[in-house]
């Protein structure tokens, strides 16, 4: 019997191949290019001047562009790249905020950076800012990055080995770049005779080069070799994101509910229970330390206290007890065998242990708001009282969805990024 053989260049049938790499060539000057952005990065983290505040954010987000063009702007997407505009700006041009030194404004920078780039990458699990939020912030800041980690590699390399293979594009591209040096070369030409023939135009020029310095010590060795690594999770962020496909996010989406709708095993009347306690313990507690909670209230503070201590104090008690009650909210409506919502009892139990962590916040702020009129305003008050709003605000959504049955994780958090991103511009 003759032996049949499949067309060549072509996979035997039933065999699934993976689809070739490819790249196109503004994307492969993308990845050179971010060489020079990662280092500017680096420069970004650790303190930089007004030419590296502009050019990271511009480069970022030229690359996302890059990355996505052609893929169409959600409504969603405008509001990330408003917020994380505003960052820029309250960084650039704001003298003092409220997140002006420190770890945290990178930090904040960069997480508003990397949503930005999962929204406009159609990355996010449900398409949109949603319930998966943990999730998401998992695979924008984890997954994806480390996943596409050598994607800077091989989309270089794919570029030069394709030379040969698609000599018009490359041709065109090369003409390009010399067309732009040899332009470059001619303008920094016209500007150095002008500098010369007039001193305030020099000055203004010189001004401006100043911002260009490069010198070589043992730190600017140390911050190319670390930008390295660090522009390949970059790279993954702006550009890998973007090559995830919307079936395959979907599936992910599916394989996750199905997890979790797996979990409803615990007897209702088990949570009814512990809830109960917990809204009891809460009660008793609110009425046995009434005078201590509330005495912000009457601008009376407790024996052996003075203003600061009672403020911080408040602030992380509030803290530690928001972390416990949405804890043991977010367990009783995923694991409850049956449908928790559609349980009288158990539903105004919930309503309950969320009404009282809303009592809680108030105490909190309260306790705030008297630090705040005895010795003013400081950016760590003003951060605190943020999160105060945020936590209440987080409460008011968790009763929401609980009583009404709507899903309001999202304005949730676009309140808590918007009224972030103001608060740096104060």
């Amino acid at each position: 019997m003759d032996e049949i053989r499949a067309p060549e260049g072509e996979a035997p049938a039933g065999v699934i191949t993976a689809p070739r790499f490819t790249a196109k060539p503004i994307e492969i000057i993308a990845a050179c290019l971010s060489y020079v952005l990662a280092y500017i990065w680096i420069e970004f983290a650790f303190g930089c001047n007004l030419f590296e505040k502009i050019a990271f954010p511009l480069g970022f987000l030229g690359c996302v562009e890059i990355a996505n063009r052609g893929k169409k702007r959600k409504v969603e997407d405008y509001l990330w790249l408003a917020c994380f505009l505003m960052l820029w700006a309250g960084s650039v041009f704001s003298r003092q905020n409220a997140f002006e030194d420190g770890f945290l404004p990178l930090f904040i920078f960069h997480g508003e950076a990397i949503w930005y780039a999962l929204s406009r990458s159609d990355a996010l699990f449900e398409g949109k800012t949603g319930r998966f939020l943990p999730t998401d912030a998992l695979f924008g800041a984890v997954v994806y990055p480390f996943k596409y980690f050598f994607l800077r590699i091989r989309t270089i390399w794919y570029g030069i080995s394709s030379i040969g293979r698609e000599k018009k594009d490359w041709e065109k591209l090369l003409w390009g770049i010399a067309a732009v040096a040899f332009g470059g070369v001619l303008f920094a030409g016209a500007v150095n005779m002008l500098s010369l023939a007039d001193d305030e135009f020099g000055g203004i020029v010189g001004s401006i080069t100043g911002w260009f310095t490069f010198e070589i010590d043992e730190l600017t060795v140390y911050r190319i070799l670390f930008s390295i690594p660090c522009g390949a999770y970059l790279y993954g962020v702006m550009c890998g994101m973007a090559r995830e496909k919307r079936e395959e996010i979907d599936r992910r989406r599916n394989l996750l509910d199905g997890f979790l709708a797996r979990l409803g095993k615990v007897p209702t009347a088990a949570w009814l229970c512990i809830t109960a306690a917990f809204c009891a313990v809460y009660a008793f507690f609110f009425a046995l330390q009434f005078k201590y909670l509330f005495g912000a209230f009457t601008r009376t503070l407790p024996e052996g206290f003075i203003v600061s201590e009672y403020a911080r104090q408040g602030f992380f008690e509030l803290c530690k007890v928001m972390a416990i009650n949405f804890t043991l909210l977010w367990l009783v409506l995923r694991t409850s065998a049956g449908n928790a919502r559609k349980n009288a009892l158990l539903r105004a139990a919930s309503a309950a242990l969320i009404v009282e962590s809303m009592v809680f916040a108030v105490i909190a702020a309260s306790k705030l708001w008297l630090y705040i009129d005895c010795f003013g305003f400081t950016p760590l008050r003003l951060q605190s009282a943020w999160l105060v709003s945020v936590l209440f605000a987080g409460c008011i959504a968790a009763l929401v969805s609980l009583l009404a049955d709507r899903r309001t994780t999202r304005w949730w958090a676009i309140y808590s990024a918007v009224s972030l991103c103001a608060l740096t511009l104060i």
